[in-house]
């Protein structure tokens, strides 16, 4: 499911959008390799969150068999955060688009060199390397522009530098574009299933969206059908002032 699934005119937006939150001190944007084959995005966007190191007590106030624990020192932190997390800063630093996830792939994988073209046309650092890799299963993360730099282990992922992705994101025209052209650059993503037939568990999807083709067909209208539902019982759409963490599940 897309992190923007519609205009606020309630279109459905086609061109989905996977937004990544990304560490101050981040080199790389990381994206799973198993996410990209199972359910690709056109466009990844890198943020930076701003969120207290101990943000995840704010979450716990709302947990009333945790809250009930704290002593008086750790209520008195819980208030304090509560007043530094009125305001989150956030940064948005750039995007890829699957265009130049696919050019990673082709170019480390399969040493297409049209796609190298590409990504050093695009993503080309200040030395004269190519800010993007494919990092293989226990590859170790580098600094393009500092040989001294090694960071730690990482999975199969497709990876652009993002110092790269700062230089190279288009936000006023490229990027805006993509959105009100509203046009997926994604053929179509198989929906997984099992050996009957029926839709994978992993899918997310009930069983009743089986006759579908396109994972993301099925993942949009599953979506408007649960807006339908959350508008029938509330009357809109909106989210309500009491926070779902404090709800029973």
């Amino acid at each position: 499911m897309p992190d923007i699934p519609s205009f606020a005119d309630g279109r459905a937006l086609k061109f989905w959008i996977d937004v990544k939150e990304i560490r101050r001190d981040q080199k790389w944007l990381l994206i799973p390799a198993s996410s990209v084959k199972s359910r690709p995005y056109d466009a990844y966007v890198a943020v930076w969150v701003g969120l207290p190191d101990e943000h995840i007590l704010w979450l716990i106030e709302n947990v009333p068999y945790i809250k009930n624990k704290m002593d008086g020192s750790w209520v008195k932190k819980v208030q304090k955060l509560a007043d530094r997390i009125e305001e989150i800063p956030c940064e948005v630093v750039g995007y890829v688009t699957w265009n130049d996830v696919q050019n990673v792939i082709n170019y480390f994988n399969k040493g297409d060199n049209s796609a190298k073209k590409c990504l050093m046309k695009k993503f080309k650092t200040e030395s004269g390397k190519i800010g993007a890799n494919y990092f293989k299963d226990g590859d170790k993360l580098y600094d393009p522009e500092d040989p001294e730099w090694h960071g730690s282990e990482v999975r199969e992922n497709i990876g652009f530098y993002i110092q790269s992705i700062k230089k190279s994101s288009n936000w006023e025209e490229e990027f805006k574009k993509f959105i009100c052209g509203n046009t997926k650059m994604i053929g179509p993503v198989p929906i997984p299933r099992t050996k009957n037939g029926s839709i994978r568990k992993s899918a997310g999807l009930p069983d009743s969206y089986g006759n579908y083709k396109d994972l993301r067909d099925a993942f949009q209208r599953y979506l408007e059908t649960q807006l339908e539902e959350i508008k029938k019982s509330n009357n809109n759409i909106l989210r309500r002032n009491k926070s779902w963490f404090s709800e029973k599940i």
